[in-house]
């Protein structure tokens, strides 16, 4: 009778059919998945007719690692030689787990006791990560489709200012400490609330907002760029996040020019009706000392 294991190739050479195995597999891919969706592909057969239907009963190891398209298969009397083909889609976990090795387990079941409570062989596959370390900034609130990337934030020295978030790019296995600072507090400065972030294994790609205020320094100096910069605290953060790059946010101070307002009341007017308050704009200016004309 036919011997309780699976001929299973791992690449895409035509292979002779052993009479004494009880089933065939060959690989139509490379058996390797990843975690961006990539499929892992091979078909399965009978090695030989069988007298009775006969069940094939598919199984992830780890489903988390790789996930089946279909997990059963019958095969007639009639029908044993036909290949049918299988599709395992690597799985996202958001863990930096590396490569993992998984397998596909086959099970059977038949009234042909040739068939019957077999072992075949599991098909082995990997399941190559996707997950870097890395800060993400989010324009705007903290909100679920906010853009990612680069952007450019504007604040005011009048006041105005700007916010953003900031969340990881995948899951630590411990606390990331975030440090937040403006890179020309003279223009801008992050709100003490927000200059310091913590993510956890639970809230790491939760986007956290980041206050920044418009610094008014009294001199006309035109529109100036710094940056927030985001940065993990080595020594106080998860060890696969302490060589992470810094991210970076462009923001703009606009100035105001070192313009002031004043507001002249009016007096009554010739016809003694009351003029209106006039305000009126002007450019604070810096005069140097006048010298005085020698007596």
């Amino acid at each position: 009778g036919p011997q309780n294991v699976l001929v299973a190739p791992t690449s895409d050479e035509a292979m002779p059919v052993d009479a004494s195995a009880a089933a065939v597999v060959s690989m139509t891919s490379s058996p390797v998945t990843d975690e961006n969706g990539h499929s892992a592909t091979f078909t399965i057969r009978l090695a030989h007719a069988p007298n009775a239907e006969v069940r094939l009963a598919l199984a992830s190891s780890l489903p988390s690692e790789g996930r089946l398209d279909t997990s059963l298969f019958v095969f007639t009397p009639r029908s044993w030689s036909t290949p049918k083909t299988v599709t395992v889609v690597g799985v996202d976990d958001a863990l930096r787990d590396g490569s993992v090795a998984y397998q596909i387990d086959v099970a059977v079941t038949s009234d042909d006791s040739s068939f019957s409570s077999i072992a075949l062989a599991p098909i082995a596959l990997v399941n190559d990560d996707n997950d870097t370390p890395a800060l993400v900034a989010v324009a705007g609130a903290a909100a679920s489709g906010a853009r990612e990337g680069d952007f450019d934030l504007e604040t005011h020295e009048r006041g105005g200012g700007a916010r953003f978030a900031l969340r990881l790019a995948s899951a630590p296995s411990r606390a990331v400490v975030v440090a937040v600072r403006s890179s020309a507090p003279s223009e801008g400065v992050v709100d003490d609330a927000t200059s310091n972030l913590v993510f956890t294994a639970d809230d790491w790609n939760q986007p956290q907002p980041v206050y920044v205020s418009g610094v008014d320094d009294e001199v006309e100096d035109g529109d100036r760029r710094f940056e927030v910069v985001a940065s993990v605290v080595k020594g106080a953060s998860d060890q696969g996040y302490d060589g992470v790059s810094a991210a970076r946010v462009h923001v703009t101070s606009v100035d105001d020019g070192a313009h002031g307002s004043t507001t002249l009341e009016g007096g009554p007017s010739p016809d003694g009706t009351d003029a209106r308050s006039t305000r009126i704009s002007f450019a604070v200016l810096t005069l140097g000392k006048i010298a005085s004309s020698p007596k």
